[in-house]
């Protein structure tokens, strides 16, 4: 019996270890902002954080966006839709900016010790299209 739980441990490590090979790029990055700290598993609600994109898919005219928690994905954080005309802006370097304040989500707020979080946007051409033109996923981050 023993082996058997051996072997199924030894099989949610790899499962975990593999837990960031996903789908899609790694082609954008993210900034916390000023979130207040959490760490007792209640997530506070709070604005998006700003995202910075070197390149958007030619076409996408929304991003939907919605943040996992590595340990514990089937937990709900949310995300929120931007429609990328009027909401993003180009900086110095020419990547993309989606600013702080335009999607509340829940924020990142590990029960005990510390989660890896990743964003992970779909571009589509218009707000609620099955038809995806890109997806991206950002790095995971550890919080806190």
């Amino acid at each position: 019996m023993k082996r058997y739980i051996l072997a199924a441990m030894a099989a949610l490590c790899i499962n975990f270890s593999h837990a960031s090979d996903v789908e899609g790029h790694l082609d954008f990055s993210f900034e916390w902002g000023d979130i207040p700290r959490c760490t007792n598993g209640n997530p506070n609600t709070v604005s998006n954080p700003i995202f910075t994109f070197p390149s958007i898919p030619d076409n996408a005219q929304w991003a939907t966006f919605k943040l996992k928690d590595v340990q514990v994905p089937m937990y709900n954080h949310g995300g929120g839709r931007v429609e990328l005309e009027g909401n993003t802006t180009i900086d110095e370097n020419g990547n993309t900016i989606i600013d702080t304040g335009k999607f509340s989500y829940k924020s990142p707020c590990p029960p005990s010790g510390r989660h890896g979080y990743r964003w992970q946007v779909i571009f589509t051409d218009t707000e609620w299209s099955s038809n995806w033109i890109d997806q991206l996923f950002s790095p995971v981050i550890m919080y806190p």
